[in-house]
């Protein structure tokens, strides 16, 4: 709906698609538990879910060679079906974040808005270039909060234009 609305008018669309490093093996698990408390979980599952990530341990294989026993101590668990919702609330706070720096926005129907988030793919839309580079810079600052990086050899930018 948005590019449909934006191909139809006279300006354009300006997407920034971004790729985190590494993004569910990143996450901070205090940061995490902080997130988990500010929606207001219950402590109980709080708990819960910081014991299931307390003194985690793992091997890597190569053929029939292991490697010595490692501590993870960040990152959520690759392929639970709990991660991307565990990573949906580490971000979740992105919105309020920009909001509260006043970023660009785009309309949409009676909707405004500055990103699309889908577990951990992000994309931040704007009217125009500057808006896009004040996204960009707002979340690389977001993101050093939240102890993530940008993977800027999986990130885009794509115009989409009026059509002819």
């Amino acid at each position: 709906a948005l590019i449909d609305k934006y191909g139809k008018g006279k300006t354009c669309l300006y997407v920034g698609f971004l790729d985190l490093h590494k993004a569910f093996d990143s996450v901070d698990r205090e940061l995490l538990k902080d997130a988990m408390l500010n929606i207001g979980l219950p402590h109980s599952f709080v708990r819960l879910i910081v014991s299931m990530y307390t003194c985690v341990s793992g091997i890597i294989q190569v053929g029939n060679r292991f490697s010595k026993l490692f501590d993870i101590k960040r990152g959520v668990k690759q392929g639970s079906t709990l991660s991307p919702k565990l990573f949906n609330i580490f971000i979740n706070d992105v919105v309020n974040f920009l909001e509260n720096r006043w970023a660009p926005k785009v309309s949409l129907g009676t909707q405004k808005l500055s990103l699309l988030l889908f577990a951990d793919d992000i994309a931040l839309v704007a009217n125009k270039p500057q808006d896009l580079q004040t996204l960009l810079n707002l979340i690389e600052e977001y993101l050093h909060i939240k102890k993530l990086r940008l993977n800027t050899e999986k990130s885009e930018v794509v115009i989409f234009k009026k059509r002819k």
